[in-house]
């Protein structure tokens, strides 16, 4: 029984989502050489961070062109080739460049390889895992693989970067494991034709859909994601300031970005087993215990406190990932799924840009940059919350009146 095709189907549609979550969760594997990387070449520190938003912006790039197109015109296995292909390449050879203009080039390649892989996390999971259970679990696991794999690298890399500055970049011959996986598991699923995009359009139109077209309310729901990427940033990147307001340590402003990536383990490996419980009513808690971890991390006064701040916040963001993919599969058709899946990605990397601009307008019109952006954003995902809840209460009211 257990070497049934179904067991073996579900087996291989597992490993291949897991791994497409492990390979493109990893840009982020060179930031802690950027300083070596600004001296080796003669550029300036604020020029090196070029390396990490060359990348997202390039993310952004694939998913609003190849990855609109994924499942309709191009196919999944394709796009895992695609991304396979530019992130092996993009992240390796830089170890042999010695020229920073052609290494943004060859990061920027790096980056349209994760956006490809970015784009069809989701309408692989939804399409090849059909049983919602199993896909919602799956979800979850693949965030927190995501995040581990973000670790490792990112620790491999730090060490690399001490032995010679430009090694950082072997850390990416790692990403060999999880994309020969990927291409191996991924099944070559037909791209969707005419008659069915047809059908699938007259189901979405009886349904409230408009064919083709995204249903507005999963382009609010990745606009929210875009806002809530804006929002909880300041805990990606912001560890070594709060930190530097009780200490000058600069291990325990370490420390401290790891427990928020800790935090994004945990609320995927928890996010399964809330779902299952609490359904759509989830949503209200994924987003507050979001709201939470920024709130205790702009009160917090204490390393132990701020520490609780930044695994709670990252507890909640990494429910909320997995939630509102479950969420677009559920509300998209096939013909759907794809642009749905970029636009959220977009939408949350376009998020992660407009960080920096969100403080500092915040700081200009209340004199608090450091803790006042956290305020005001647990502020904005509590009611983000508040409409979630409204919503499940007035499905709870149709189904019993149904």
């Amino acid at each position: 029984m257990n070497n049934s095709p179904l067991t073996r189907k579900y087996r291989n549609s597992i490993i291949a989502v897991l791994c497409v979550f492990a390979s493109c969760n990893c840009m982020g594997a060179v930031d802690g050489a950027l300083g070596k990387i600004a001296e080796a070449l003669n550029v300036s520190p604020t020029t090196a961070l070029y390396c990490g938003s060359v990348p997202a912006i390039m993310t952004m790039v694939a998913s609003l062109t190849i990855g609109m197109q994924a499942g309709s015109r191009i196919r999944y296995r394709t796009m895992t080739v695609i991304g396979g292909v530019c992130m092996l390449v993009g992240g390796i050879v830089p170890t042999v460049i010695h020229s920073f203009a052609l290494l943004l080039v060859f990061r920027g390649l790096f980056g349209f390889g994760a956006g490809a892989l970015l784009s069809i996390e989701n309408p692989l999971a939804t399409i090849l895992l059909e049983e919602e259970g199993l896909r919602a679990r799956i979800l979850g696991y693949g965030t927190s693989v995501g995040f581990a794999f973000q670790m490792l690298m990112q620790f491999l890399g730090g060490v690399l970067a001490d032995v010679r500055w430009n090694y950082v970049f072997l850390v990416h011959i790692l990403l060999f494991v999880p994309i020969v996986l990927a291409l191996r598991y991924t099944p070559d699923i037909p791209l969707i034709g005419k008659q069915d995009a047809q059908a699938e359009g007259e189901t979405a139109s009886s349904e409230g859909g408009s064919g083709a077209f995204i249903p507005l309310v999963v382009i609010l729901i990745c606009v929210m994601m875009g806002i809530n990427g804006v929002l909880i940033c300041p805990l990606l990147l912001g560890s070594a300031f709060y930190v530097g307001a009780i200490s000058d340590s600069a291990t325990l402003a370490g420390l401290i970005a790891v427990m928020y990536s800790l935090g994004n383990m945990i609320g995927g490996l928890i996010y399964p087993h809330i779902h299952k419980r609490l359904g759509d009513w989830g949503y209200t808690v994924y987003l507050l215990v979001m709201a939470g971890g920024l709130f205790i991390s702009a009160s917090a006064r204490t390393i132990p406190t701020i520490a609780f701040g930044f695994i709670f916040g990252g507890v909640g963001n990494a429910c909320q990932i997995p939630a509102i993919m479950f969420k677009i599969g559920q509300l998209c058709d096939r013909v759907q799924l794809g642009r749905a899946s970029s636009l959220m990605v977009m939408m949350m990397y376009l998020g992660m840009f407009g960080c920096s601009a969100w403080e500092a307008l915040v700081g200009k019109l209340t004199g608090d940059f450091l803790y006042m952006p956290l305020y005001i954003g647990s502020g904005i995902i509590a009611f983000f919350a508040l409409i979630f809840l409204a919503a499940a209460i007035r499905s709870a009211k149709k189904e019993r009146q149904g």
